[in-house]
C-alpha cells in the first residue's frame, strides 16, 4: 500500500506526468468504451455515433488554446487562484458556445453526410461539450 502511495505523491507532484498519465488513463478507456459497444450497436448507430464523435472532436481541436497546458506548467511561485477561475469560466464558455454552434449548424452537417436523421442526434450530442465545460481542471 505505501508503494501505491508513494507512486502516486511522484505523479502527483509532477504535473507533466499527471497531464500524461491522465491523457493515457483517457485513451484506454475511449478504447475499452469502443470494444463494449461495437456488439451491441447496429453499424448504423455505430457509424452515427463515429460521425458525432468526428465533429465533436474537431472543434474541440480547433477551438483548443492550451489553457490546461498552461496551468500545468504554473509553478507555485506563480499559481494564482484567480487565473483558475478565469480559465474555469472561459473553458465553460467555449463549452457553451460549441454547444450553441453544433445545434445549429446541425441539419447542415446531417445534410452534407447525406443523413438528415442525424439532426437531432449531432444537436443532443453536442450538448456533452456544454456539459464537460462544467468539469475543473
Amino acid at each position: 500500500m505505501r508503494r501505491i502511495a508513494s507512486l502516486f505523491g511522484r505523479l502527483r507532484s509532477n504535473g507533466a506526468t499527471l497531464f500524461l498519465a491522465g491523457g493515457l488513463l483517457l485513451n484506454l478507456m475511449r478504447i475499452v468504451s469502443t470494444v463494449i459497444l461495437t456488439p451491441l450497436l447496429s453499424p448504423d448507430g455505430f457509424g452515427a455515433m463515429v460521425v458525432i464523435a468526428s465533429i465533436q472532436l474537431v472543434l474541440v481541436m480547433v477551438s483548443d488554446v492550451g489553457f490546461f497546458a498552461d496551468v500545468v506548467r504554473k509553478t507555485d511561485e506563480d499559481f494564482d487562484g484567480r487565473m483558475l477561475d478565469e480559465v474555469w469560466t472561459l473553458r465553460l464558455l467555449r463549452g457553451i458556445a460549441l454547444s450553441a454552434m453544433i445545434a445549429a449548424l446541425s441539419g447542415l452537417l446531417a445534410g452534407t453526410i447525406g443523413k438528415p436523421k442525424l439532426c437531432w442526434l449531432i444537436a443532443v450530442g453536442g450538448a456533452q461539450l456544454a456539459i464537460e465545460g462544467f468539469s475543473s481542471m
